[in-house]
């Protein structure tokens, strides 16, 4: 039996280090992926409402289904591009991810515009803040190293 599980194993396991403060331009790539990510966990939500699709959906199942084994090369593939100086561009992996949250993005700002007609509440204003302060804080940090 170990035998068998040994064929799966991987025979090397390679260390992924990010490195987020080694420099500002780091930051920043780490930043926008970072922001790449949320967006298209927001735009789940945001599709779901403007759409009108019921949260049971079989569609939303697939939809996420698809974002999370797509987003394991597409996060690969960038941080191939963002480490290796060699790597000039960036994949499919990458390009057709960022394609399809364009599309997205589009189709929510198309059909909710007008939608969303009350102001944010003062917690989520405060929260926005504190957000973007810590923000600030990392990209001094990584201006100093």
């Amino acid at each position: 039996m170990q035998v068998l599980l040994d064929k799966f194993k991987p025979n090397v396991w390679t260390r992924y280090d990010w490195s987020m403060f080694k420099s500002l331009k780091r930051y920043n790539q780490i930043l926008f992926f970072c922001f790449f990510c949320l967006g298209i966990d927001c735009m789940n939500f945001f599709l779901k409402f403007i759409l009108w699709i019921p949260a049971d959906h079989k569609i939303l199942a697939v939809r996420v289904f698809m974002w999370a084994f797509g987003s394991i090369a597409s996060a690969k593939e960038y941080y191939e591009f963002i480490s290796n100086k060699n790597c000039k561009r960036v994949g499919p992996y990458v390009w057709v991810p960022s394609l399809a949250l364009g599309v997205e993005f589009s189709i929510v700002i198309k059909f909710g515009f007008n939608m969303f007609h009350a102001p944010f509440p003062w917690y989520v204003v405060t929260m926005w803040a504190v957000i973007f302060g810590l923000i600030s804080i990392g990209q001094v940090i990584a201006l100093v190293n």
